[in-house]
């Protein structure tokens, strides 16, 4: 029972196969840098010794359409996926379903329409989620979260700004006699640390950064800045602090923003350990000090499971109905 886990970002495509009689990951993969002059497609799939065969192409791909065909390609090549027949159900991650959707939905045509209609709520990512077709938490039950009406609000981003005084947007506009379209295109496509050093991935910003460059030094100074102004922020909400906890792909990875982010905060009883700040691991860790209260994570992300799992749990309660994916 085979289920295919697509999350579609704005110029990247991540997915997992999952063999859901016994929750095993079958194949996984990530295609990068999109819509760019040379774009990168790693494909691992575990074989019947339990070992990983990767499999890496570099070509230009031009947008998420050539790039799912791309994907289907090389999972028939692979060997892991023959054909479409073998696949129980495909779970898609959708960044926006407004008040529509708060569960996994199977999707038809009425709930393509919907979330393309909420694409203003989420322009980078629905549109490519619909071309596939979050975070302190209290007692179990998530309080807050940094991203507003839309994921423009809250953290610096790749290329998006995040917390911005309003009036900017009204000051770009008498400045440069740009229309209000495109300030907004500013602020979710060339903003973020892409607009303070010119690049939108972390690791490169990193390895230029421990060059000596000064704008990427910058970039890496503002991206933990505001994590710590959110961290200080969601600790007056919750009113105690239990543990902090580092995921996703820069959380999981970036030793120096793990750091950098927890730098200055011993007044709030985090403080991390210098001889485990550079550890890694495909399992969660610590990375607290020994006498620190507060518990400080690395929780690599299983999201793709949870989706699968939803998926799963979705189409079996569903029957006699038209199953083309589902959203979650």
């Amino acid at each position: 029972m085979k289920i295919l886990v697509i999350n579609s970002g704005s110029s990247s495509i991540k997915y997992r196969l999952f063999d859901m009689t016994d929750k095993t990951e079958l194949a996984s993969g990530l295609l990068e840098q999109i819509g760019e002059m040379e774009s990168r497609l790693t494909h691992q799939k575990r074989n019947s010794q339990g070992g990983v065969e990767e499999m890496v192409k570099t070509e230009a791909v031009a947008n998420h359409q050539k790039g799912f065909k791309l994907i289907g390609s090389v999972l028939g090549e692979s060997g892991a996926i023959q054909d479409t027949g073998e696949l129980f159900g495909i779970g898609h991650r959708v960044v926006n379903g407004g008040e529509q959707f708060q569960k996994p939905t199977l999707i038809n045509q009425e709930v393509i329409e919907t979330v393309r209609k909420l694409i203003p709520l989420a322009p980078l990512h629905n549109p490519s989620n619909l071309l596939g077709i979050e975070v302190a938490i209290k007692k179990g039950e998530s309080i807050e979260t940094s991203m507003g009406m839309t994921p423009l609000e809250g953290l610096i981003m790749g290329t998006r700004s995040g917390d911005i005084d309003p009036v900017i947007i009204f000051y770009l506009g008498r400045q440069t006699g740009l229309g209000s379209d495109d300030v907004e295109t500013i602020l979710h496509n060339n903003s973020g640390l892409k607009g303070i050093c010119d690049k939108n991935d972390m690791r490169e910003i990193e390895v230029l950064a421990q060059a000596g460059n000064p704008l990427p030094q910058l970039a890496i100074k503002m991206y933990c800045y505001r994590i710590k102004k959110y961290i200080g922020a969601y600790y007056a909400v919750l009113g105690r602090l239990d543990a902090l906890v580092f995921t996703g792909g820069i959380g999981e990875n970036s030793t120096i923003n793990r750091a950098g982010s927890c730098q200055g905060l011993s007044h709030m009883e985090i403080e991390v350990d210098p001889d485990k700040k550079a550890k890694r691991s495909k399992t969660a860790f610590e990375i607290q000090t020994d006498d620190s209260p507060v518990n400080i994570l690395v929780v690599p992300t299983k999201e793709e499971l949870e989706i699968a799992e939803q998926t799963l749990e979705r189409i079996q309660s569903t029957s006699g109905n038209d199953i083309r994916g589902l959203s979650a």
